[in-house]
């Protein structure tokens, strides 16, 4: 409790009481002793009173005098304290008997007595004759006395208020000179309490005058030099957040360049690109020679190479920045494995090498909820991985699946091969960004080294894992596990790996590009689609020819000199609004990084291809807006149920 009380407080408690109780102990002692002496006194007193009377008595007794006898009481009452007196012969008769009334009510009286001896003769004192006997001394009565302390008492308050008058002196004196010391203990302790108090507000400017000496003095001195390294902790630290909000800056700046940076790379490489490969696509519908044929198909293998490590570039970035998001949607693991295998049986029967499948413990017609865009993409660079590094041999694919519950289950994916495998030192570093396994086969197949490194990586976005096992000499396998929810599905019918052929298709096809080579590409394209086409070099040009003419659809790119591709399609909803039409536009642009999409979406488009693009994704986002020419000739009946291909988001 005392810790709660203010130091001023609880050094004058402490200067005061050791004083306070040293009086009252002494006072208490000596008013003890001084009232055990007036007990002794008064006992004294009566005792002798009471001794002196009684031989004083023996005449009075004898000779039945009461006149004496009375004379002897007044006297004897005349003493201090004395209450009563009385004089009785042997019978306990009171021959008499004096006292002071107002007396009488006191109740602690003291008892003196004494006996009356009529003293004995002796023969040689009285000159007797020979032969007679002393007579011995015999009591005649008693003497009994009555003492009262009041008096003494009286005296005894008298000598307490003494007391207590020089205790209270004693205490002022105590308090006063505890006072001055508590003073003088807590003045500096306060002062040092109000330095802590603003250094803990952030005044690190505060100075504590060191006017103390002793343990105080040294506890102002540190607190000054506290307060100072403080101050200077402070300054340092400001400097350094200064620095460090110019380095956030700089980096973000750097950040936002970057950024800009691979949105104008994508940009410019995908422009050209989409030209190389769609002549290159052109061309492959030509009759050539059988050279000819291998010299195209080398091309657009060495096209579709580079468009794959341009994009490895641009998902690292994104998944380094956290913008890349996993779509959640239903789809069948095993037909994105079968088709991803099947696009890889040519190069690996070309090279000898046998690809294989294997399937275990599936739960029978279902689908896994996840992103399979990203699932493919890892099961393509583990493939392509392994047929980079296998000469001869097999690579098996298989897909185990691990029941949690009938809700929920585990994707074991496994891509092994019989290749040169990976020697231990380098299996920690796999995963890393632009690592290869060995260098030396790196530089004979060339490679970013970013494919590991983004699988590992979209597993982890999965909440997955990606691990590698490998025997120097004798293969490599990688796994990725992935817990995934997944629903039960009717009986599906296996879908053929052999695509269908391309149905023509009908309708007029306004194509907004102002890049020379990308419209002969894609107006190539969709004349061999069965399409009818009008060429715009730029978006006000596209509204103008949208304005004074019908058309099915439109092929917007985004980034147009005049007017670009998002403010056309504005311009062209504007004037929508008057008819009550909705022509889809579809973006094809060479922006290919996070948000692209979203913003084509959010500025009025219906769908979005980005560049280069190949001529099937081209038919089959195309499919979802127009009629095929079959549809085209079918007469509409009854039983007619609109394909769900064509509305927004299917395939």
């Amino acid at each position: 409790m005392m810790q709660r009380w203010p130091i001023r407080t609880r050094s004058l408690f402490l200067g005061v009481a050791p004083c306070l109780f040293l009086f009252v102990t002494l006072l208490a002692l000596g008013l003890f002793s001084r009232f055990q002496e007036m007990h002794e006194q008064i006992r004294q007193r009566g005792e002798f009173l009471v001794r002196q009377l009684a031989p004083a008595s023996e005449y009075g007794v004898i000779s039945g005098n009461t006149d004496i006898l009375n004379n002897l009481l007044r006297n004897t009452l005349k003493e201090s304290g004395v209450v009563f007196v009385e004089i009785r012969n042997p019978e306990g008769k009171a021959l008499a008997k004096l006292d002071q009334p107002e007396l009488q009510g006191e109740m602690d009286l003291q008892l003196f007595e004494a006996e009356i001896l009529l003293e004995g003769i002796s023969p040689d004192a009285l000159a007797l004759p020979g032969g007679a006997e002393p007579t011995q001394a015999r009591p005649i009565g008693r003497v009994v006395l009555g003492m009262s302390n009041q008096p003494d008492r009286d005296k005894q308050w008298i000598l307490v208020g003494y007391g207590l008058v020089v205790a209270l002196f004693s205490l002022g004196l105590a308090v006063g000179w505890a006072t001055v010391i508590a003073r003088g203990l807590s003045r500096p302790i306060i002062d040092l309490s109000v330095a802590v108090k603003k250094l803990k507000s952030g005044l690190l400017g505060t100075r504590v005058t060191t006017t103390s000496g002793g343990e105080i003095g040294s506890l102002e001195s540190d607190i000054n030099a506290l307060a100072q390294s403080l101050e200077s902790a402070q300054v340092i630290e400001r400097q350094y957040t200064e620095n460090l909000i110019r380095t956030r800056e700089a980096a973000d700046q750097a950040n936002r360049a970057k950024s800009q940076f691979l949105a104008n790379m994508s940009h410019e490489l995908r422009t050209p690109m989409n030209g190389t490969l769609g002549m290159l696509q052109l061309l492959q519908e030509t009759e050539m020679t059988a050279m000819q044929d291998d010299y195209v198909t080398t091309a657009v293998d060495a096209t579709e190479h580079l468009l794959t490590v341009i994009n490895d570039i641009l998902d690292f970035s994104k998944i380094d920045e956290g913008k890349l998001q996993l779509e959640q949607i239903y789809f069948d693991v095993s037909e994105i494995i079968n088709r991803v295998c099947n696009s890889f049986q040519k190069e690996a029967g070309t090279r000898g090498l046998a690809l294989r499948t294997e399937f275990i413990n599936s739960p029978g017609p279902h689908e896994v909820l996840g992103d399979p865009t990203r699932v493919r993409q890892i099961l393509i660079n583990l493939i392509g991985n392994a047929l980079k590094f296998t000469e001869a041999g097999h690579i098996t694919v298989r897909c185990e699946w691990r029941l949690h519950s009938d809700e929920a289950l585990e994707l074991r994916l496994s891509v092994a091969d019989t290749g040169v495998g990976i020697e231990p030192v380098r299996l920690d570093t796999i995963f890393l960004p632009f690592t290869q396994g060995d260098s030396s086969m790196a530089r004979r197949h060339g490679g970013t080294g970013l494919g590991l490194a983004i699988c590992k990586q979209l597993a982890n976005l999965m909440a997955g894992s990606l691990s590698v096992t490998s025997t120097l000499g004798a293969g490599t396998r990688f796994e990725l596990k992935v817990p995934m929810p997944y629903r039960r599905v009717a009986n599906r019918v296996s879908i053929s790996l052999t695509p269908p052929p391309q149905a023509k298709l009908s309708g007029m096809v306004l194509l907004a590009e102002d890049n020379t080579v990308n419209q002969l590409v894609v107006k190539g394209f969709l004349t061999r689609m069965g399409l009818g086409v009008e060429l715009a070099n730029d978006g006000k040009e596209a509204m103008e020819r949208f304005r004074a003419q019908h058309f099915d659809l439109v092929i917007m790119d985004c980034q147009m000199p005049v007017m670009d591709g998002y403010e056309a399609t504005a311009a062209i909803r504007n004037m929508e609004l008057g008819n009550g039409r909705h022509v889809p536009i579809i973006a094809l642009t060479a922006h290919a990084m996070q948000g692209d999409r979203e913003r084509c979406l959010n500025a009025g488009m219906d769908d979005y291809l980005s560049k280069p693009v190949k001529k099937e994704d081209l038919h089959s986002t195309l499919q979802r807006w127009l009629k095929t020419q079959e549809e085209e000739t079918t007469p509409l009946t009854l039983g007619s149920i609109p394909s769900a291909a064509k509305s927004f988001g299917a395939g």
